[in-house]
């Protein structure tokens, strides 16, 4: 007999390009890994709590944390003009107010210009309000702080030393705690800022620009990026690509882009692709975030990461929106492994979820890339070497997914645990099979896997 194994080498290259591709670790389908907790270990991510409750009303849209570290992990501002802090489990509504706020037009960010002095900047679609205090609480807000925005445009916000810097169609307007100043730079007339990030060099501002005065946030246009020094208020290069960035975030001193369906990274001369997502379609800013030097951004109900588990940088999906089937539309990382994803239920109210990404847990699926065997054969012998196990009782269930991507139960069992060091799965099979994915779930406990090794042998020439 031949073993068919896969272990720790497996892991740590990642997702495959495609399904049926086997230029990684593991089939695309496979979510709720935590490839962190021991690097070369597969465990499966814990079960999402929710956070919203009864607070959260509208979508969830935006966020930023908090970088006054004032007691609050974030901000959050929803699609119903509310904003609220995020503290731990708590999560308080702050203010509400009137405006259009939508996803991918509307902005927030929280800015001190001085120790003692804290704002938070939200951008909705015609206006630039300003609340004071760590907890958007210790003055009314400004709500006048900007008015007479251009409507049907995004409202991009990003900070650059100590410059506040707001998109407005093809102007870069800028507050430094004490003064505005309304078109600080003009772009070419031709573009529409769809997204602001801060140079790696932190010195200079990319503007990231659709072409036309009514680009399209679902039929992506040509676009540009400028370079913009805000030293001489001046744009300094400008650079034609084939497709307007929609959202960015710099991860890393990595400016990642999502362009089309498509996520990608600026090289200083354009945009490089990275992977082609596999449900979303538009990807903002707010859909993207920044978790200990991982990109995670979202891919329809899936937190899809790229970092580096030991192998170099790859993509693997840690957790998901386990509530129900709508798309993630805002993440915030609070820290300590900690993120929190916003969606809406099936009325359109807002649910608030966090998983913590270092935790071992129960949810996820397993599977391999097909495995195509040169004649028909039996998969004779399945095992799973994994840690030890301390609960009474252990579900695991084990599939073969055949060339038709039917679904076939190889072995679904509960079997009590006799020993706090039972570490091992074994069961004979005969399966016959010309090519096979395999799949594994387990519950009742949370262990590592340290491979999975299936034994066959070829039965017909």
């Amino acid at each position: 007999m031949k073993p068919w194994l896969i272990d720790w080498r497996d892991w740590l290259r990642g997702e495959s390009s495609s399904d049926d591709a086997s230029d990684k670790g593991f089939s695309q389908r496979s979510y709720g890994l935590n490839l962190t907790k021991a690097r070369g270990l597969l465990y499966f991510s814990e079960s999402s709590t929710d956070r919203g409750g009864a607070t959260l009303t509208g979508n969830p849209i935006g966020s930023t944390y908090d970088k006054t570290l004032s007691g609050n992990d974030g901000y959050i501002m929803d699609d119903e003009g509310a904003f609220y802090t995020i503290a731990g489990a708590t999560l308080t509504k702050r203010q509400t107010m009137t405006g259009t706020w939508a996803l991918g037009t509307a902005e927030i960010l929280q800015y001190s210009p001085a120790v003692s002095t804290s704002y938070t900047f939200a951008t909705s679609d015609s206006a630039i309000i300003r609340f004071t205090g760590s907890d958007l609480t210790s003055a009314a807000p400004d709500t006048d702080f900007w008015t007479g925005l251009s409507t049907g445009v995004r409202h991009p916000i990003e900070k650059v030393e100590n410059l506040v810097c707001f998109g407005d169609g093809n102007l870069i307007h800028v507050y430094d705690g004490t003064t505005t100043t309304s078109a600080y730079v003009t772009l070419p007339p031709d573009v529409n800022i769809t997204s602001l990030r801060k140079h790696p060099n932190g010195q200079n501002l990319v503007a990231f620009c659709g072409l036309g005065q009514n680009y399209s946030h679902t039929r992506s246009t040509p676009g540009r990026i400028y370079i913009v020094d805000l030293n001489i208020k001046k744009w300094i290069r400008e650079i034609d690509i084939g497709s307007q960035v929609e959202g960015s975030r710099l991860v890393g001193g990595i400016i990642y882009t999502t362009y089309g369906q498509n996520v990608g990274y600026f090289d200083g001369n354009g945009i490089k692709f990275l992977k082609r997502l596999s449900y979303s379609t538009t990807t903002y800013s707010h859909n993207m975030g920044d978790w200990e030097g991982n990109l995670i951004i979202r891919d329809g109900i899936f937190l899809l990461t790229f970092g580096d588990l030991g192998m170099g940088r790859v993509w693997w999906r840690p957790t998901s929106n386990d509530v129900n089937a709508n798309n993630i539309n805002n993440i915030l990382y609070k820290g300590s492994d900690t993120v929190l994803m916003g969606f809406s239920d099936s009325a359109g109210a807002g649910k608030l979820i966090e998983v913590n990404l270092a935790n071992a847990g129960s949810s996820g699926v397993f599977q391999s890339n097909k495995t195509n065997f040169e004649l028909t054969s039996s998969l004779r012998r399945l095992e799973i070497l994994h840690t030890a196990l301390t609960a009474s009782t252990f579900r695991i269930s084990f599939s073969n997914v055949d060339e038709n991507d039917s679904l076939n139960a190889v072995y679904d069992s509960n079997p009590s645990v006799a020993s706090a060091n039972w570490a091992k799965h074994r069961v004979e099979t005969d399966i016959k099979v010309d090519s096979a994915r395999l799949l594994l779930q387990q519950s009742n406990a949370t262990p590592g896997y340290r491979f999975i090794r299936v034994m066959y042998e070829a039965i017909e020439r």
